[in-house]
């Protein structure tokens, strides 16, 4: 259960669960989230669809493929075992899972990588370009 803490109703549910827990001697595995910000989002999305143009693909490929498992495969590929099927899969990580800090850095490889390949990968504070790239991707639909 995930608790917005700068929302009162949030956090007074929070401390209502705490008290229980408290009460009842459970162990609690605290994990705090820095949300990641909306330009930081939007930012790995128009490098991605750079990609995603430049290889003839979809975004949601080329978020996989490339961001996730080509490039950043330590940070979100895990492997799963299927108890049913008795074997062994690769999966991913949500981008929604991973640190603040931990994407930044993800996003700065995929950049890296993708001028490596000869793609116009721009920096974040290059708003002119970025427009373009927006622009060009609102054109090819296929994305």
């Amino acid at each position: 259960m995930q608790y917005n803490l700068s929302n009162e109703l949030d956090r007074e549910r929070l401390m209502a669960k705490l008290a229980k827990d408290i009460e009842r001697g459970v162990v609690v595995d605290y994990t705090a989230k820095v949300m990641k910000t909306v330009s930081q989002n939007r930012y790995l999305h128009l490098l991605i669809g750079v990609a995603a143009m430049e290889c003839g693909t979809s975004i949601e490929y080329a978020k996989a493929e490339y961001f996730k498992r080509l490039v950043n495969h330590e940070l979100f590929a895990f492997d799963s075992e299927d108890a049913i099927l008795g074997k062994v899969t690769e999966k991913l990580r949500s981008i929604n899972e991973i640190p603040c800090e931990d994407l930044s850095k993800a996003i700065d490889k995929f950049k890296t990588w993708g001028r490596e390949q000869g793609w116009v990968m721009p920096d974040a504070e290059d708003m002119r370009l970025m427009q373009l790239i927006e622009t060009e991707m609102s054109h090819n639909r296929w994305l």
